[in-house]
């Protein structure tokens, strides 16, 4: 029998979720899925074999998928689930709802993204996400199942208050201020 040894996975680890309605701390890894911790103690992991979670579109080896979940990032929304931003394949945003199913969610302009992380959810619902370092997807899920009714938009540059285009190669970071603005952190600054 072997001994599951998620310290090793967790050299990966990239982000900490909380989920008060699950009373459980998730920790994602670029290589190993989710990690689950319920009172400072290991629970489960999530990945290709017992969640929605894929391994990485280039693996065609069964024997490696295991050793190839990417996960980028996780977010907790205001109902207490959390997504989960599964890299490099067809469907990257996957949600662990609060009742404990999976959902999956399909964006076209995200399939296959390499980069996918530091989400920020406003508290008008507008979900971003840096897509490659390159562009921000956001999008307005309208607190449904389907992705039909979503409103999604992709900006790769921003213009100033005079309309100059301010010359963006990488978006890092994102956070919402108390009073709604969302700040973004970009090789221009914020």
């Amino acid at each position: 029998i072997m001994r599951y040894n998620y310290q090793r996975q967790l050299i990966n680890a990239n982000s900490v979720a909380y989920s008060k309605p699950l009373d459980r701390v998730f920790v994602s890894s670029y290589q190993f899925g989710v990690f689950v911790f319920k009172d400072n103690k290991f629970e489960k992991s999530y990945n290709c074999a017992n969640s929605p979670l894929e391994p990485h579109y280039l693996i065609t080896d069964p024997s490696q998928y295991l050793d190839n979940v990417r996960v980028d990032g996780l977010q907790v929304d205001a109902q207490g689930n959390l997504w989960v931003f599964n890299v490099a394949t067809n469907n990257p945003i996957k949600i662990l709802r609060s009742n404990g199913t999976w959902t999956t969610r399909a964006y076209p302009t995200l399939s296959n993204a390499t980069y996918l992380s530091r989400p920020c959810f406003t508290k008008s619902n507008l979900k971003m996400l840096i897509l490659n370092q390159k562009n921000l997807f956001v999008f307005d899920d309208k607190n449904t199942e389907s992705v039909g009714d979503d409103e999604t938009r992709s900006f790769s540059d921003f213009r100033d208050q005079d309309a100059k285009k301010i010359g963006i190669s990488e978006f890092h970071c994102m956070v919402e201020d108390t009073e709604g603005n969302v700040w973004v952190g970009t090789n221009k600054g914020p």
